[in-house]
């Protein structure tokens, strides 16, 4: 990536927000066809990939902090004297614990299935392991 003209950092970070290929092309000034030739190469798209994986956790810390605020909020709405604001408040917090029950329920299987298949080869991608009842799908 040294030694390019227009400046490469500038479209993986744009990339990473998610600007356009024209908002990309003119933070690294350079014409969009560069900007699509870079976007390409390995090395950028490892880039962004890594970018948007870090901003990813960022947000997801910074959620995390927020539903700690937001369920001691609705634990105390769930109590207020208007029964409709009890009722909203109530109806929030079981709605999204069976949400949250569910997702814990889905991570577990995972965990589980994974630890299952820890001594299992990985698929090498060979056909033999696309065929189905006699069917291929790779041609």
């Amino acid at each position: 990536m040294a030694g390019q003209h227009g400046s490469t950092e500038e479209i993986i970070a744009a990339a990473i927000i998610g600007q356009s290929l024209r908002e990309m092309a003119n933070a690294a000034g350079v014409s969009i066809s560069t900007a699509q030739r870079r976007l390409r190469q390995p090395e950028v798209q490892n880039a962004i990939r890594e970018g948007r994986r870090s901003q990813r956790a960022e947000v997801t810390g910074r959620l995390a902090a927020l539903r700690v605020a937001a369920l001691e909020a609705l634990a105390r709405l769930v109590v207020d004297p208007d029964p409709r604001v009890a009722l909203r408040a109530a109806s929030l917090i079981l709605g999204n614990s069976a949400r949250f029950d569910q997702l814990n329920d889905l991570d577990e299987r995972i965990a589980e299935l994974e630890a299952d298949d820890r001594g299992r080869p990985l698929n090498t991608g060979s056909t033999e392991a696309l065929h189905v009842e006699g069917r291929s799908d790779v041609d």
